[in-house]
């Protein structure tokens, strides 16, 4: 005779009918801006869950109700969005599913946090490249359309008695730098939108999971954060695809180097806290040297991730952190 499940495990394949309610059915009724935010940020909110409650139960080898959630997720939405949206909710639902249901299964075969981590993260990234590709064409067009919409407006905008017309014109121009960069990382901040919503259902798992079994929290273990080393060469095939082709190639290197810095960014700043702590600097002096680095823009932002790239090549932090 089969035990019946812990009540604990219905919220998830619960949450994710009403996921699929929420983004697919009242998202897709609600026109009104308020609302759609509200919906939109509730469903945000739902995903994290579910990576976090997929990857547990999974954990747990409850694979009936989960498979049984997926599908009835699949076919609300399907109902609610029709055929128009089949492939943007088979991407979506596959891809939180699919990412928490890895994760799940590699720490019930004992593997460590960053193997399981990378595992639900190329399911993550397989399922955001295969939404965005076929809907690049499109994406683009309407995004640079927008953009020169927006200039133009700008532009007439601008009073004579403010700005003259060079000025006006360099004003133009920078603008039209700044929105031809957003468009053309238009495919990396859809991946590492869904990335940065995979990451914190992940943390959640990993520090329930640790808190448990009696591990050292990953978050209190941040200051030895880094990157793998494997990771060089494809920094340097991105670096070398960007110098040496154009068009497709080279748009492809642009859209990796930023995803793939935004992950150097956080080593960096890891390397950054690591030090802070060894010299024992108050937290709230901490504080204002964060504060500090946002003026920085750009530059600082590059700079972490340069450090965080470094580090990956070679890590001297637990040699020091043994003094």
């Amino acid at each position: 005779m089969t035990s019946r499940p812990s009540p604990t495990v219905w919220p998830v394949p619960a949450g994710m009918l009403v996921y699929s309610g929420l983004k697919y059915g009242v998202g897709g009724m609600t026109r009104d801006l308020l609302p759609s935010v509200l919906v939109l940020a509730a469903a945000y909110a739902l995903a994290v869950y579910l990576y976090y409650g997929i990857a547990r139960q999974a954990h747990n080898r409850r694979f009936y109700l989960l498979w049984a959630g997926f599908l009835g997720a699949l076919a609300i939405g399907y109902l609610l969005s029709g055929r128009v949206e089949g492939w943007d909710l088979l991407c979506d639902l596959a891809m939180i599913f699919g990412a928490g249901l890895v994760v799940g299964r590699l720490a019930e075969a004992r593997a460590g946090y960053r193997t399981c981590y990378l595992g639900g993260l190329f399911v993550v990234v397989l399922f955001s490249l295969m939404w965005i590709i076929p809907r690049w064409p499109q994406m683009h067009a309407a995004a640079s359309a927008a953009a020169r919409d927006v200039i133009a407006g700008l532009q007439q905008g601008a009073s004579p008695g403010l700005l003259g017309g060079g000025l006006a014109a360099k004003y133009g121009e920078s603008l039209e730098r700044i929105f031809r960069t957003f468009v053309r990382l238009l495919p990396a901040s859809v991946v590492m939108s869904a990335v940065a919503q995979y990451s914190i259902g992940f943390l959640w798992f990993a520090e329930i999971k640790q808190r448990e079994t009696g591990e050292v929290s990953l978050l209190k273990s941040f200051v030895h954060w880094g990157m793998p080393r494997a990771l060089t060469l494809l920094v340097l095939a991105g670096v070398g695809a960007r110098v040496f082709f154009g068009g497709t190639a080279q748009l492809a290197a642009d859209n990796v180097l930023a995803a793939l810095s935004v992950f150097y960014c956080l080593a960096g700043l890891a390397v950054v806290e690591f030090y802070l702590r060894r010299f024992r600097i108050h937290w709230g002096l901490r504080l204002v040297i964060y504060l500090l680095l946002a003026p920085t823009g750009v530059a600082g932002y590059l700079v972490l991730a340069l450090v965080g790239f470094l580090t990956g090549l070679h890590d001297w932090r637990p040699r020091f952190a043994s003094d």
